[in-house]
């Protein structure tokens, strides 16, 4: 899009960018006591759940932690056993686990769960689909995990989760049944200041120069590469970006713990974590 813009003009990203990730993951960390001021990371060859870079490298370090490991799982991306074992190993103060499956997360957890290490489950994305959360079951008690478009916990929030549900007779998950909800009403709206849909050049000229309050948080598109920011590592303005949400797993439920703004509730210590 910002190389050619005449020819990508009509391309629209409704979430921030997966580098977003490493930045949230580094912010987060910065505050906590872990028992240990490590880290590891857990990601596939697949490229879209590859977060690690230099940049991640560099933020982690300045926030005060060294880098234990980098896993780069192979297909089938089933075969947790040299992730697990690297886990015990170097009992990093926490992981990174990226992989998009929720069968295959929910097994990764399970199986950590058998034989804990003091370490923080930081997972990204996958959680937010019901499905992990069915699979894990107890296990997941503790976890923590991030999306960079994540439904909120506010009116807006639980007014559209309670609507969802009475019309399909099941919760949404927490980031893409509301984001797909805020795309389709951007597009709604963009139809309607004019009248014709059909005018792409026009309508996309609409998505750039509007500003909307989703479910899942502001849009503002009208950036070099038309797509929302993270607040608050790329905007520190939250009415003009969509909250990094940081949740975890309490008591069987999804709890916002992080940015402040957002938070339902606080870190609690995972109960693996507390047994040691």
């Amino acid at each position: 899009m910002r190389d050619e813009p005449g020819r990508f003009g009509r391309i629209f990203q409704t979430g921030p960018t997966r580098g977003n990730y490493g930045k949230g993951f580094a912010r987060f960390l910065r505050g906590m006591r872990l028992r240990r001021r490590s880290v590891g990371f857990v990601e596939t060859t697949m490229p879209d759940t590859q977060t690690f870079s230099e940049e991640t490298a560099r933020l982690v370090e300045r926030a005060g932690l060294s880098i234990d490991f980098l896993i780069r799982m192979e297909p089938p991306y089933d075969d947790w056993s040299r992730v697990l074992r690297a886990i015990r190993e170097h009992a990093p103060g926490s992981v990174m686990v990226t992989h998009h499956l929720p069968e295959q997360a929910a097994a990764f957890q399970r199986a950590f769960a058998e034989e804990p290490a003091p370490t923080l489950v930081y997972m990204v994305y996958t959680p937010a689909v019901p499905q992990y959360l069915e699979l894990a079951g107890q296990a997941a008690e503790g976890v923590v995990w991030a999306t960079v478009t994540g439904r909120y916990g506010d009116s807006r929030g639980r007014a559209f989760a309670e609507r969802f549900a009475r019309r399909y007779g099941a919760a949404p998950g927490r980031s893409a049944a509301s984001v797909a909800y805020d795309q389709i009403n951007l597009l709604a709206l963009a139809w309607s200041a004019h009248g014709r849909p059909h005018d792409f050049g026009r309508v996309a000229r609409n998505l750039r120069t509007m500003v909307y309050r989703g479910v899942n948080g502001a849009y503002d598109l009208d950036r070099g590469g038309q797509t929302s920011a993270a607040f608050p590592d790329e905007i520190p303005d939250p009415s003009l970006g969509q909250a990094h949400l940081v949740f975890q797993i309490q008591d069987g439920r999804h709890r916002v713990i992080a940015p402040a703004p957002y938070a339902e509730s606080t870190f609690r210590l995972p109960p693996w974590m507390r047994a040691g």
